[in-house]
């Protein structure tokens, strides 16, 4: 009778038993079983067949765009030639400091360097996103940069010429080439600051600047397309960068005009009568400079400097504009006795100065 009292109860914990676990098998079946991982190398990967079923279709979102068609990248040279430069020949008297009064460009390079559309921005094969490039070219018309030897194309045989001389530590004068390359635009330091050349600020009335103008149009450039700007140049100083920061400090503000022969900066505009604040330094910092115990010339070394112009962050900003912002200074008399060398043109870029060679915009 006790054994069958136990039998009992023991069947009837195994029957309870039963019944849970039938129970908690009807109970999970109502709910959809976890999805394995993709054995893909990619790490947390998730299959793509087992995502489609337990995620929700997305809504249809915005079309990806890769930019308005056309051409998406020109080649500006500096250099006043009908066939290897962008400009033509300038008035002898320079040109107005005002916008787009400028030199234009007429003629466009593609990267290979050969020619893709002639004639200015009305030309058919023109791109519509750039309405315009302009530098500012000194002389009498110029009346922030009044010397015609200040900012303007090399003349043939500059280059060759040995304007510049400077004194070894042995106390001996040598005479060396310091002229820009032929035709290329060059920017003379020593000529600048003898004719008391005004610093510009990345406004409208610089008298010594590269400015670009863009067409915001969004079928032209789209909004969400920027401009990456490749410049390529040569900024030289006689003088060394300052062994003391300090001396480019002015209550308490970093400003390289206080020690550099030459300062150039980068402005993004809305309009080209705008005034704001510069956007990059171009230069300083000048890779190299004349040294009193060689023959190298300073500023032959070209350096490539790629700026991006992030039009994508505000649909209005259509100008880039690069400007001198100081130069040598004119009471100098070791500027003047090395960039002259005892004659009263300079025509010495590469003693103290810049020369542009070529601007290259790509949209992206």
């Amino acid at each position: 009778m006790k054994n069958f009292i136990r039998v009992s109860k023991l069947t009837r914990i195994i029957v309870v038993f039963l019944v849970v676990l039938l129970g908690s098998l009807a109970l999970t079946s109502c709910y959809d079983t976890p999805r394995p991982l993709n054995t893909s190398s990619q790490p947390g990967a998730i299959n793509a067949s087992a995502s489609a079923q337990t995620q929700a279709s997305p809504s249809p979102g915005v079309a990806i765009s890769y930019g308005a068609a056309g051409v998406k990248t020109v080649k500006i040279y500096f250099k006043a030639s009908e066939t290897s430069g962008s400009f033509d020949a300038p008035s002898a008297k320079g040109t107005e400091a005002k916008p787009g009064a400028g030199l234009q460009a007429i003629r466009l390079f593609s990267a290979d360097g050969t020619v893709m559309s002639s004639g200015g921005p009305s030309a058919p094969t023109w791109p519509r996103w750039l309405t315009a490039v302009e530098l500012g070219v000194s002389g009498s018309n110029n009346v922030a940069a009044p010397s015609a030897d200040c900012a303007r194309f090399s003349a043939p045989g500059e280059s060759s010429a040995s304007q510049c001389k400077i004194v070894n530590s042995a106390g001996v004068s040598k005479a060396i080439s310091c002229g820009g390359p032929s035709g290329f635009y060059r920017v003379s330091e020593v000529d600048c600051a003898g004719s008391v050349t005004a610093n510009g600020d990345g406004g409208p009335g610089d008298g010594v600047y590269v400015r670009v103008q863009l067409n915001r149009d969004p079928a032209a450039i789209e909004p969400g397309e920027n401009l990456l700007a490749i410049l390529e140049f040569s900024a030289s100083g006689l003088h060394s960068a300052p062994v003391q920061p300090s001396e480019c400090v002015q209550n308490g503000k970093l400003t390289p005009e206080f020690c550099s022969d030459t300062t150039w900066k980068a402005f993004i505009k809305h309009s080209s009568k705008d005034v704001v604040q510069p956007f990059l330094l171009v230069a300083p910092p000048l890779l190299a400079r004349m040294q009193p115990d060689t023959a190298l010339v300073g500023g032959s070394e070209v350096q490539t400097k790629q700026i991006v112009i992030p039009l994508a962050s505000d649909p209005a900003l259509s100008v880039f504009q690069l400007s001198r912002t100081s130069g040598a200074d004119p009471t100098d008399e070791a500027l003047k006795a090395a960039c002259l060398g005892g004659k009263t043109i300079g025509n010495s870029p590469l003693c103290a100065g810049m020369i542009l060679y070529s601007l290259t915009l790509m949209r992206f």
